[in-house]
């Protein structure tokens, strides 16, 4: 009794040393282990409720990817890109005074490149694909497409103003797309006459090769030939082409949304037409990745191309790899459950780790209201099942670590934990969580949302680690832990072999200190260092007791004992780990002080000057292996195919009457909100100088290349129709600005050249006239 009032004691004096600057962390203690089961349960009711919020709030939904994601907002470019649009699109809404069925656009007749199918051929074989069996396959392929119920909603049409009413519109047909097989009789669209040779499968090998031959000698033909045959079509007279393609323009703006809302312009909610367009075109798309796929050898290998297709397996691609999170998970699981040596403690942490996601997605779009949310932004799962997982470490250690003695309490041991573990985890979070918010000033918007997200992730994991992992651990020890050695049979025999293992440590360390020792003489000497008081004290009774070979000590005995010849106080006998660590490792390398310096010193150079070679990717970064349905739709363009004038181009705008943009007010993180357009005030087009200045613009030699599309050249050449004359000039007495507006409203409302140019948003007048 007086040795363990001694014991009591001091562990009162030690520990209440710790804890004078923390009182409060006494008082948690005491809330965990006397209400643990409450606390999961209100913590835990908590995470419930953010879950259903943020599934019911949609707050894990990707935001739609924009072109202008990566740009930087304030770059000067950008800023002139965002105020030519957004002008645009104030002229698209107000039009040119008229009524709303006047703004907009006749439905599909705008030709509109990001649109576009394409599908692509090879003979897998390596021969041509115009032979009859491969040009039936391509025949009933490219019917389907036609005849999809969706395919005359998409296809590009003929405009025509008389056409007014939704009947009339309807009633137009596709124009003809570029095939050079022939359309199935039966086929809802693609049968009209077309200027140019299509094969058909019945065709013999001598009207094959005489339709062929046209293509290959007919200047009139030449772009169609590099549309549909690859490069060496016509070398040296071949007439076989390994790869072919064809092509079905598609029109904007489209009819609707779906819901019978129609859209006025190519431009109008492009983001919801870029969406109705995937939906119209998912069935077809679908079809051809299923029926085609890469890895069969068939004789005729199929790629439907595109933007939008493309776009579409991207990012299907890239929320299929997330999939491979959940197998992280589980890894990660297993290894936790194998560490702790607990499937409880392991299922809790990996539910801490999943609970931190949804509740930082909702400090992150809620609490910081930030809406950017993609699959960057996803990537952070990776670096939180980590970070979860190590937090959980360093917690459960410090408390296999806590002192294991008479008289310390559960309450004492969760204190003892908190104290340690507390700072433990919070140094790496905290570094961690700066680290990614210095990514936060990034003006590329997606990388900072990133950072943030991840800073939101690190920050709500520490948080949960505090309030739920103490609690946790003490249900563990208090009702889980004997439950899960007997299920896994590990009591009786792991503790035999530590008490040998212990045993045979004690021996060496007994050597190490005096020379040679029995098993019994380095206990009693780990003993008398350990309390030299109550070894003098003893009685021969109790000497006589510890000195027989006839009783096996406790485990705790042992690890008490061993603990105190190495000075470690009351600490438990250090994992295998730990001690190559103490002893084995840090021996080693102190003495390599020197040499380890130089090899880091010579690391950081090598990897300063690899950092000083990094230059700008000089080709497309690859993204997918090569026999990838997307990496081939990049790669035989390139490899296989002419250049033609239906490859993506870049389309330079030359626009007056806007100065700027101004942001105030936009939200950063949605690149929906771009502000509003900064009117030029002194702008005045309406002088005869003004307008011959616009003109030259047009017809400048020196502009990299042709203005096809000038507004002041088609309104010269409608007022020189009507016999007037260019520039307009206002008679005498008469305002000028008013005569020349007059004569460009009625060309702009009155002519179908003049209506093509106001509503694609070509030429317009502001809100203010």
């Amino acid at each position: 009794a007086g040795v363990g009032c001694r014991s009591v004691g001091r562990a009162a004096a030690m520990d209440g040393e710790e804890r004078a600057p923390f009182p409060s962390v006494r008082w948690v203690a005491q809330s965990f282990v006397m209400r643990a089961k409450t606390a999961m349960a209100c913590v835990g009711s908590v995470l419930l409720v953010i879950g259903v919020l943020v599934m019911a709030l949609d707050l894990m939904a990707q935001t739609p990817q924009n072109n202008g994601d990566f740009f930087i907002r304030d770059a000067r470019t950008v800023q002139e890109w965002d105020a030519v649009d957004l002008a645009r699109d104030h002229i698209l809404e107000h039009g040119l005074g008229t009524d709303d069925s006047e703004k907009a656009n006749q439905p599909q007749t705008i030709d509109n490149r990001e649109f576009t199918i394409f599908l692509l051929y090879k003979a897998r074989d390596g021969g041509s694909v115009a032979r009859p069996e491969l040009l039936a396959e391509i025949q009933t392929l490219e019917a389907r497409l036609l005849n999809d119920p969706e395919y005359d909603n998409l296809c590009l049409k003929a405009s025509n103003p008389a056409l007014k009413t939704p009947a009339e519109l309807a009633a137009r047909r596709c124009l003809p797309p570029y095939m050079f097989v022939e359309a199935p009789a039966d086929a809802a669209q693609g049968t009209q006459d077309v200027p140019y040779p299509r094969l058909a499968p019945d065709d013999s090998a001598a009207q094959l090769d005489a339709k062929m031959s046209m293509y290959a000698e007919l200047a009139s033909l030449a772009s169609l030939r590099d549309i549909f045959w690859d490069a060496d079509f016509g070398d040296e007279g071949a007439l076989a082409s390994t790869y072919a393609r064809s092509m079905f323009p598609m029109g904007l703006p489209l009819a609707d949304d779906g819901s019978g809302s129609p859209f006025r312009g190519e431009d109008d909610r492009i983001e919801e037409q870029r969406r109705a367009f995937d939906d119209r075109i998912a069935a077809f798309r679908d079809y051809v990745a299923f029926e085609y796929d890469p890895d069969e050898e068939k004789p005729l290998q199929v790629i439907i191309s595109g933007f939008r297709p493309l776009q579409y397996f991207f990012n299907t691609a890239a929320n299929g790899d997330l999939v491979w999170a959940t197998g992280s998970v589980m890894i990660v699981w297993i290894y936790v459950s194998f560490h702790m040596q607990s499937i409880f403690v392991g299922s809790m942490v990996m539910g801490i780790v999943l609970f931190t996601i949804p509740s930082a997605l909702f400090v992150y779009k809620i609490v910081l209201g930030i809406s950017f949310y993609q699959a960057l932004t996803q990537l952070s799962i990776y670096i939180i099942l980590a970070l979860g997982a190590d937090s959980a470490f360093v917690y459960v250690d410090a408390w296999n670590q806590a002192p294991d003695r008479a008289g310390f309490t559960l309450i004492d041991r969760v204190e003892y934990t908190l104290r340690r573990a507390s700072k433990a985890i919070l140094v790496p979070s905290l570094t961690t969580c700066v680290a990614f918010l210095a990514t936060a000033v990034s003006d590329i918007m997606p990388i900072a949302t990133f950072g943030i997200f991840s800073a939101c992730l690190v920050v709500t994991n520490y948080v949960l680690d505090m309030t739920l992992l103490p609690a946790v651990v003490v249900v563990w020890e208090r009702s889980v832990r004997a439950k899960e050695r007997r299920c896994l049979r590990l009591s009786e025999q792991s503790e035999r072999h530590d008490l040998i293992h212990y045993r045979k440590s004690m021996r060496k360390l007994a050597l190490g200190k005096g020379g040679e020792a029995a098993d019994g003489d380095a206990e009693q000497a780990a003993a008398t260092k350990a309390d030299p008081e109550a070894a003098a004290t003893a009685s021969p009774t109790a000497e006589a007791s510890s000195s027989s070979k006839q009783r096996t000590p406790k485990l705790g005995e042992i690890r008490a004992a061993a603990a105190s010849f190495r000075g470690e106080g009351d600490m438990p006998h250090p994992r295998l780990l730990e001690r190559f660590f103490r002893d084995h490792w840090i021996q080693n390398i102190s003495g390599l002080t020197p040499i380890t310096v130089a090899a880091f010193l010579a690391l950081f150079l090598g990897m300063v000057y690899s950092a000083s070679t990094l230059k700008p990717l000089s080709q497309t970064e690859q993204w997918f292996p090569d026999a990838h349905p997307v990496r081939l739709a990049q790669t035989w363009p390139q490899d296989h195919f002419s250049r033609t004038d239906r490859d993506k181009t870049v389309e330079v705008d030359v626009v007056w009457g806007v100065l700027g943009v101004d942001r105030e007010g936009a939200d950063k993180y949605d690149t929906s909100q771009r502000g509003v357009p900064i009117w030029d005030a002194a702008f005045d087009v309406s002088s005869p100088a003004a307008q011959q200045y616009i003109l030259d613009t047009c017809n400048d030699p020196a502009a990299p290349g042709a203005l096809d599309k000038c507004f002041m050249a088609a309104f010269k050449e409608h007022v020189e129709a009507e016999g007037g004359a260019f520039p307009v000039v206002a008679p005498a007495g008469e305002d000028q600005r008013q005569v020349f507006e007059s004569q460009l409203r009625a060309w702009a409302q009155d002519t179908s050249v003049g209506r093509d140019f106001a509503t694609g948003g070509a030429v317009g007048f502001n809100a203010d006239g």
